[in-house]
């Protein structure tokens, strides 16, 4: 389990510039940034995995990979998500990060999640939209979109 001095001062800035030196030494296109699993906006951890960042950012910009786009990798849980004071929190720290993509996993929320809870996550994911940025939608997958489109196709029949 990591301990928050474990990405904080003098500890994370190592783990960070070793992360930029990896990716810049083995060629990569894209870096997925490290970042922990948030309960809330007031989880300590959002403040530390922003923050490291822009020394991911910094790091690659002082070795020549600033062309090298970062992947946000948001881990939120279910109740965040459709929390809509949490969600416009999320959005604003997430406006500070030079980011190029958010990698949106949400706990609670997967394939085998009902229509419901889709359709909820879909309105509520659409927020992030707003920040202009491509959204990889993690763990939501085909199994459970075949039968969406069909409970959509039967209640606009219902509607003529």
């Amino acid at each position: 389990m990591h301990r928050l001095a474990d990405f904080t001062g003098t500890p994370g800035r190592r783990r960070i510039f070793a992360l930029g030196d990896f990716v810049l030494e083995h060629g990569f296109t894209q870096v997925l940034a490290p970042t922990h699993l948030l309960r809330s906006v007031y989880d300590d951890w959002l403040d530390i995995d922003l923050e490291n960042v822009r020394w991911l950012k910094n790091h690659l910009d002082r070795r020549n990979g600033g062309n090298i786009p970062i992947v946000y990798s948001l881990a939120i849980t279910y109740a965040m998500l459709r929390d809509p004071v949490q969600r416009q929190a999320l959005l604003e720290a997430l406006r500070s990060v030079p980011i190029s993509a958010i990698w949106l996993k949400v706990d609670g929320f997967g394939s085998d999640s009902s229509a419901t809870a889709t359709r909820a996550y879909l309105n509520t994911a659409r927020d992030f939209y707003e920040l202009g940025l491509p959204i990889i939608a993690d763990h939501v997958g085909r199994p459970r979109w075949p039968f969406v489109a069909r409970l959509r196709c039967r209640r606009a029949a219902k509607m003529r």
